[in-house]
């Protein structure tokens, strides 16, 4: 049994933890963030109570809508404060968590493969990788990701992202595969990677997770996820799972203590049972010198070259509606303005993204293509 906390803190059951559902944590804001956030709700709020006190206006208390407006303010207000005090709770709560964490000391020579990983396309690249254990073919670690805005005066770190990752070695390369739980994180990986690569396992397993495997693979992946893999699967349905080149990376949010070591076991199940299912597999779209390999094109997922569809629509909108107020008030400066050019940068900026990323998935795809046809004439027999 591996001792993961600092022996002078004790993890005590907290009211407000129960209450905030603290036990899935995956960010926090940072203090600035927090009261930058705050601020903003708190004048919303209070502009809403200053006109629904303010007569001869129409949300006013006196207006024909009566105390309405009066409500709306005050259900904006309870809100904030419920907001607030959810994002203060897991400030508090992750630090106290953190605190009494006792991660390994830094070495050179240690190397994790989560800077390859699907988190890592979710949220940019980590910023920091923190070793809680490790053993062999094993490391169990918290990964973390800055979360930056801009604001008035520049760039600031609003918010930190957190997984507790437990990554192992697997005996052979195998196809990149991401089983994306629908109870862990409502599904963040759905915009990431080209829905074409969607899998159905089965009904029962589909209940747990998304499976995303690359085109032309899907025999493959259902020879390496059999039932006995599915059933250990299903064992850590809570979490994220992925598997990439030799690894396999199960995701889980920030985890207290005394659920790390029960995480570890899973997790190592799973990889028990994967190893056993790869002994036969092999990958025939490699050339022979290179057996015991993936392909290149198997090895990455496509991305979604649509994932930033709703930025670009949203553009669009805010476009159409100011050029819509621009004629209607004969005002063509407002077509002009700092607002409308942002607008239209971000449209152009989200629709040259998707053009490029769709015909690099596309190169990618008749490049992989190409190479199984001249591989298919090498095997032919000759006359």
């Amino acid at each position: 049994m591996i001792d993961y906390t600092d022996s002078s803190r004790k993890d005590s059951q907290l009211l407000w933890k129960k209450l905030y559902g603290l036990d899935a944590v995956y960010s926090r804001k940072t203090l600035l963030g927090l009261v930058r956030s705050s601020l903003a709700l708190l004048i919303i709020s209070i502009a809403f109570f200053a006109l629904s006190l303010t007569p001869g206006n129409s949300l006013s208390v006196s207006s024909a809508s009566g105390i309405l407006p009066l409500l709306i303010a005050a259900t904006a207000l309870v809100l904030s404060l419920g907001w607030f005090s959810g994002n203060a709770a897991k400030v508090v709560y992750v630090r106290r968590l953190l605190k009494g964490r006792r991660y390994l000391a830094d070495d050179p020579a240690r190397s994790t493969y989560i800077d390859k990983a699907a988190v890592n396309e979710e949220l940019d690249k980590v910023d920091d990788v923190r070793m809680i254990a490790e053993g062999p073919g094993w490391r169990l670690y918290d990964a973390v990701f800055d979360v930056m805005r801009h604001g008035r005066h520049g760039r600031y770190k609003a918010a930190e992202v957190y997984y507790t990752v437990l990554e192992a070695d697997l005996k052979k390369q195998v196809p990149h595969m991401l089983f994306d739980s629908v109870s862990a994180k409502k599904k963040q990986f759905k915009n990431i990677y080209s829905r074409a690569q969607k899998l159905s396992p089965g009904p029962a397993f589909e209940t747990a997770f998304d499976t995303y495997v690359p085109k032309y693979y899907q025999i493959d992946a259902l020879s390496v996820i059999t039932p006995e893999v599915m059933e250990a699967m299903l064992a850590v349905r809570d979490y994220d799972i992925e598997l990439l080149d030799n690894r396999l990376l199960c995701y889980a949010p920030l985890l207290p203590a005394k659920e790390l070591e029960n995480f570890r076991l899973r997790c190592l199940g799973l990889q028990r049972h994967l190893d056993d299912n790869l002994r036969a597999y092999r990958d025939d779209r490699v050339r022979p010198g290179r057996r015991g390999e993936v392909s290149g094109f198997g090895r990455q997922l496509l991305k979604n070259p649509f994932r930033n569809l709703p930025a670009a629509i949203a553009a669009a909108l805010i476009l159409a509606a100011l050029g819509l107020i621009s004629i209607l008030s004969a005002n063509p400066d407002i077509i002009f303005s700092r607002f409308s050019l942002l607008a239209a940068a971000v449209l152009v900026a989200t629709i040259a993204d998707m053009v490029i990323l769709k015909r690099k998935n596309s190169r990618r795809e008749a490049i992989f293509l190409t190479a199984q046809t001249e591989m298919a004439k090498m095997r032919r027999p000759k006359d």
